[in-house]
């Protein structure tokens, strides 16, 4: 076809479309909304997708955190990936020689009371090694004690830096204060740095201890924690699927890994 032909073409497909136009135009502005709000979303959908999974995580050496789920073939979970139990995260911990950190995580709310207001804040309840494995340090205090993770000592709290600003104002004193946490007092042990924000857990304001009774500790079907992993450095991301393949374990379901 030539050019002369080709714009002929183009000039009158143009033509026809806006007598189309004219014609109808209700059905021609809705398609044009319609149009403008899926590219919207796709450009929105890819901000988030961009900001999420392809921006590295801002935490001390990123690419070596992934998340460990346990897998249930055949029974139509996404992926075949269900969360932990508190004995399979034992598991983890003991036999396998692919990460130098592992930690457990449980979103929840606590409702705090400051003065004669209750709030509910987004939590989590953490491992006591969680902010150690993401290389995240207190801005005021100190984070989680390894004894924390206790029941009865696991009493304490760290708030969001965000938090301390807008509930506490700001208060330099705040460090070993007691204040009312679902209807316990709870001790403030620390504040994260400004900019931190929990990874799996974005509106998190406020983190706890995880602690377990004795019976969640021998329930092997009681699947409620997200875990996070570090691996050593000196090991790539297969081999330490490999390693967990070939970690022993009284569960009969494997554990996978996603890099994060």
């Amino acid at each position: 076809m030539s050019f002369g032909v080709a714009m002929e073409t183009l000039i009158s497909d143009i033509k026809y479309g806006w007598r189309l136009i004219v014609k109808n135009p209700f059905f021609s502005m809705t398609v044009v909304v319609v149009l403008a709000l899926g590219i919207g979303a796709n450009t929105a959908l890819f901000s988030v997708i961009n900001a999420v999974l392809l921006k590295p995580l801002p935490y001390q050496d990123a690419e070596q955190l992934v998340m460990l789920w346990q897998r249930f073939p055949g029974i139509g979970l996404p992926k075949d990936q269900n969360f932990t139990s508190p004995p399979e995260l034992i598991d983890v911990r003991r036999y396998s020689s692919a990460f130098s950190d592992v930690a457990a995580m449980q979103s929840t709310g606590v409702n705090i009371r400051v003065g004669d207001t209750p709030e509910m804040i987004p939590g989590q309840r953490v491992s006591a090694n969680f902010f150690k494995l993401l290389g995240t340090e207190a801005q005021l205090g100190r984070m989680f004690l390894p004894e924390e993770e206790q029941l009865g000592r696991d009493t304490v709290l760290v708030l969001s830096h965000g938090l301390w600003q807008s509930r506490f104002g700001s208060d330099p004193g705040i460090v070993g204060r007691a204040i009312n946490a679902n209807g316990r007092p709870y001790t403030v042990v620390g504040v994260a740095p400004p900019g931190f924000r929990d990874p799996w857990a974005p509106n998190a304001s406020v983190w706890t201890p995880l602690a377990f009774t004795e019976q969640q500790l021998t329930q092997r079907g009681n699947h409620f924690l997200s875990v996070v992993a570090r691996i050593r450095p000196s090991l790539t991301l297969e081999q330490a699927r490999a390693d967990m393949r070939a970690t022993p374990s009284r569960s009969r379901f494997g554990t996978s890994i996603a890099s994060s």
